[in-house]
């Protein structure tokens, strides 16, 4: 039930064996779980799935905060990144509405730098951010995805944002 089945199944049928980790057939996925979104205690996590650089299979990691709601707020259970963008990007959720931008101003920022840079790009301390900073742009094997002050720590998985050249993950919903 939830994310972390749905991402299981995902994962399991869209990645090829023997597929690279920091390659453009791996998948990176953000999930939400049936009960985001709501008052139970608990509930508020975001889960990030795909093939780890570090253990070569699937892998998750989650954090609590904000960003799960948010996706949920805006109207998504959850995103499936495929492929690797030609420049650096960072994805925009508002409210239903997704698109990319560019984000090779903010390729070498830190998550903090990146964080408060879109913020005030967007003129608006109403989103959430799921960001990498330079680790996982140099696709070190251990790096993080950072969230406010929550990290999506385990399985490397900042590194394979970092390898489809995805700095952030933008959101907000109402």
């Amino acid at each position: 039930i939830g994310g972390t089945g749905i991402a299981a199944r995902l994962l399991y049928d869209e990645i090829p064996p023997g597929a690279d980790p920091l390659g453009a057939a791996n998948k990176l996925m953000f999930f939400t779980g049936p009960l985001e979104g709501t008052m139970i205690p608990t509930a508020s996590r975001i889960g990030l799935y795909g093939k780890s650089p570090l253990t070569n299979s699937f892998f998750y990691s989650s954090a609590g905060g904000y960003f799960g709601p948010e996706l949920k707020f805006a109207g998504y259970d959850g995103i499936l990144v495929d492929g690797v963008s030609e420049r650096p990007v960072y994805l925009f959720i508002d409210n239903g509405i997704a698109e990319l931008r560019d984000a090779s101003h903010l390729w070498g920022m830190d998550t903090n730098q990146v964080q408060y840079q879109i913020a005030e790009e967007l003129g608006s301390e109403e989103v959430r951010i799921a960001a990498i900073g330079p680790a996982g742009e140099r696709l070190v094997r251990f790096a993080c995805v950072i969230s406010g002050c929550r990290a999506l720590g385990r399985g490397g998985l900042g590194a394979v944002m970092g390898s489809k050249r995805l700095k952030a993950v933008v959101v907000r919903g109402n």
